[in-house]
């Protein structure tokens, strides 16, 4: 299409050919935010939303978007932000991710508008290649009578919506008729951005104009009022993987697509597979579908014992109603071991408030090790009773157990890292590859005047603290049982350093000594802290691992040894040793 471009001191840009339009006004000159300008006769077009790209990426399945939005043919196609991974401070990895996600898009057969997201601009390096590539992280434009705003909530440099996108959407709005459509767009959803008072004050001008909100970020579809106006908020259009769970959830491969007549807008919510309504998530059963979401409605506590070989021993199931309507779960132990479960199958009705504790034992004709426990998962369909709404899902919950240790007396210990520790929760697991990867040994003596902590680190390839992100232990040692993590003592040893250092000691003091070396794959390390500290003849550990494979990255795997309580379980027991 032939442009003809007039510039106004603010870059007010214009181009016209024939009976098309298509207005847009940016903050800088440079680079487009656009694929290519639209081609839109009059007052009556459609275009597409499309919900996050990247945060769980599965391959091939933008591609396939491609494909669908190329035959439903809209006008032009607009994003929400989360377009590549992101999240490095590897700039040829950044500029490797924006060349094959615009090969992708390549393929549309309309214009594509940019959203930035958080994955896209997390640091000032990706938001210059975004600068570079794309010009702007807010602009407008204007088809037909509508117009669009694409705000920048929370860049790195702008430090959210500032001062300057205010004044600069407030001039857009100046002119425009206020039956006319508005339409914003942006990453993170309007309710994180209440304390902005600049975005506040965006939003309480555009109570006066026929507005619709677009966000996305959260991965998951809701759709909601905000000010009185609709706010959608898209689930991702590529993200989610095998664990989605489905349209009453809020959790598909979501597009929207937005048919405008005039000041006329009407809205179909798109599934790759399908039409659904737009209300498919809505404050009416948003408090139901972030339990099921969640999936809170069961908790176990940690199956402890004194002993670590038993013949019986109990834990208790707390089921509970956070959500407005009667919650039905019904659920079954499931083991591959010889071991009798009572009862094996749980079935029974929550009201909205409540909970149910219901003890639950474990038992054998000989002794079994408790550790053998950890493989015992209680798998459970819940369902609220909601007129009108079909709101069910399911939910796998693993048995976690625990035993007493038992902290030796030595004046000379001996350490022999026989056993390879086998973590509670590991975050980020989809980066680690098994015990090769990261694992850890722990053992524990102690003499008249020191508890000595020992710890063999196993990891493939060592990140030093010479980088930004590296790998690192950490050790929570707390001489109280029932203590927090946060009321520990925390102790950290990074890669390639010989001591440790305390991070957090909760505004107290603690004399002690460590040491570290380092052997091939492997690191050695060692905490020796008073034995005074413990007045009770017991302590509690916890260690987490934290393995970094690519330093450029953000998100890296972390192995947690014991949870404590701030997983959301009773973890009373866990971790725990007697000094004897």
């Amino acid at each position: 299409m032939h442009l003809k471009y007039i510039f106004f001191i603010q870059l007010l840009i214009f181009s016209i050919n024939g009976n098309s339009q298509f207005i847009h006004q940016r903050q800088v000159s440079g680079a487009n935010p656009w694929t290519s300008a639209p081609e839109i006769s009059g007052d009556n077009y459609r275009f597409i939303v499309a919900g996050d790209i990247t945060g769980g990426e599965e391959p091939g399945v933008l591609a396939e978007a491609v494909h669908r939005i190329n035959e439903l043919s809209p006008d032009f196609v607009i994003t929400v932000g989360d377009l590549i991974d992101g999240y490095t401070t590897d700039s040829l990895r950044a500029e490797r991710q924006w060349d094959d996600f615009l090969k992708v898009i390549g393929n549309l057969e309309m214009p594509f508008f940019f959203t930035a997201g958080n994955h896209d601009i997390t640091n000032p390096m990706l938001e210059d290649i975004w600068n570079r590539r794309f010009g702007s992280l807010w602009y407008s434009f204007k088809v037909g009578s509508s117009l669009f705003f694409v705000i920048n909530p929370a860049g790195i440099a702008n430090k959210g919506f500032d001062a300057g996108q205010l004044e600069y959407f407030k001039s857009r709005l100046e002119n425009h008729n206020a039956g006319a459509p508005v339409f914003i767009f942006m990453h993170y959803p309007a309710k994180e951005m209440a304390d902005n008072d600049h975005f506040v004050e965006f939003s309480r001008l555009l109570m006066n104009y026929n507005a619709y909100w677009f966000c996305g970020h959260e991965h998951r579809y809701v759709y909601e009022k905000f000010n009185g106006q609709p706010h959608i908020m898209l689930a991702g259009l590529a993200t989610g993987g095998p664990g989605i769970r489905g349209h009453k959830l809020g959790e598909y491969h979501n597009l929207m697509q937005i048919s405008v007549r005039g000041s006329e807008v009407r809205i179909a919510n798109l599934d790759l597979a399908g039409l659904l309504p737009v209300d498919a998530v809505n404050p009416s059963t948003i408090k139901q579908v972030d339990v099921l979401r969640r999936g809170s409605w069961a908790e176990a506590e940690v199956v402890y014992s004194t002993d670590r070989m038993v013949s019986s021993v109990f834990t208790r199931m707390l089921l509970k109603n956070e959500g407005e309507f009667p919650l039905h779960v019904s659920g079954s132990f499931m083991s591959e071991k010889n071991i009798s479960i009572n009862p094996v199958r749980i079935d029974t009705l929550i009201q909205p408030g409540e909970t149910s504790l219901i003890p639950v034992e474990f038992s054998a004709p000989e002794k079994f090790d408790l550790a053998g426990l950890n493989g015992i998962t209680f798998n459970s369909t819940a369902e609220f009773y909601q007129p009108g709404a079909a709101l069910m899902t399911t939910h796998e919950l693993i048995v976690l157990s625990d035993y007493l240790r038992i902290c030796h007396y030595s004046v000379d210990p001996q350490v022999s890292f026989t056993d390879t520790e086998v973590p509670f929760e590991i975050e980020e697991d989809w980066d680690w590859k098994g015990n090769h990867d990261a694992s850890f040994s722990l053992e524990t003596t102690h003499d008249e005047k020191h508890i000595h902590i020992s710890v063999k680190i196993t990891d493939d390839r060592w990140v030093l603290s010479d980088h930004r992100a590296h790998d690192k232990l950490l050790v929570y040692f707390s001489p109280e049982t029932t203590s927090k993590p946060q009321q520990a003592f925390q102790f950290q040893f990074n890669a390639g350093e010989g001591s440790a250092r305390v991070v957090s000691a909760s505004g107290r003091k603690i004399k002690f000594r460590s040491s570290a070396e380092m052997h091939g794959e492997e690191m050695y390390v060692n905490l020796s802290v008073p034995a005074g500290q413990v007045k009770t003849g017991y302590f509690r550990l916890n260690l987490i691992y934290t393995d970094v494979d690519d330093p450029s990255g953000i998100d890296h795997t972390k192995l947690n040894w014991r949870p404590w309580e701030t997983s959301g379980r009773w973890n009373k027991g866990a971790g725990i040793f007697l000094v004897k």
